[in-house]
């Protein structure tokens, strides 16, 4: 029982794209592998055209990959993940400079994650080809594939909030599974119980450094 309730559960990002859970020695070796399939690399499909996979194409643009950006929006950087939305014309000079990079860019198609003989999965976010030279074909929901050796899955965070899927609260649940909250952080429809952190469908970015502020806001509001 609780008279206050606060949701703070976080979310899961892809492995080796974020390695939360791991300290410094058990990172590297994860990192290291990941470096090596990208040098071994011909081709790489980045999956997802959120700010990671944006900055991460260009990465490997820069480095001399052929790379495949696949994006289920109509442009790059148009997410439902939360956060103030960028500029449409932003977004639009962000295409651009990946395409001027030498980087393929397919808009509202997404892919499904590979499986099979011929396919290496290094953590939760990357397959690789399980044969050194060889390629394997990324099925995309437009009913098209792309032949690739590597793809990197970055299709943003996964919130911790199943455990509220059969529950009292299921129907403050988003479509993307955060927590709908008013500007007060209280749940909708929900006086006593707030969310914050990645978990909650806040319109503000899902960045670290934002929490200490919402629980600034929560905790004056509880007192209140």
């Amino acid at each position: 029982t609780y008279d206050y309730l606060v949701l703070a559960t976080g979310a899961n990002y892809s492995e080796p794209i974020k390695l939360s859970n791991y300290g410094i020695a058990q990172a590297r070796p994860r990192i290291i592998e990941v470096q090596k399939a990208v040098q071994a690399s011909n081709s790489v499909v980045v999956v997802g055209g959120g700010v990671t996979g944006v900055e991460l194409a260009g990465e490997l643009c820069a480095v001399g990959k052929k790379v495949t950006l696949v994006h289920s929006g109509e442009r790059l950087l148009d997410t439902k993940a939360g956060g103030p939305p960028f500029p449409q014309k932003f977004m639009e000079r962000t295409r651009a400079r990946l395409e001027g990079l030498g980087a393929k860019v397919i808009l509202k198609s997404r892919a499904e994650r590979p499986s099979g003989d011929d396919v290496t999965w290094i953590g939760s976010g990357v397959a690789k080809s399980a044969t050194a030279g060889a390629s394997f074909n990324l099925k995309l929901s437009t009913g098209a594939s792309v032949a690739t050796d590597l793809a990197f899955f970055v299709t943003g965070a996964t919130p911790n909030t199943s455990f509220l899927k059969s529950g009292a609260l299921a129907s403050t649940l988003d479509e993307t599974g955060r927590v709908k909250v008013e500007l007060t952080y209280q749940v909708k429809g929900h006086r006593n119980i707030f969310a914050i952190g990645d978990c909650c469908a806040s319109p503000d970015a899902k960045s670290a450094w934002l929490i200490a502020g919402q629980a600034g806001i929560v905790s004056e509001n509880v007192a209140r």
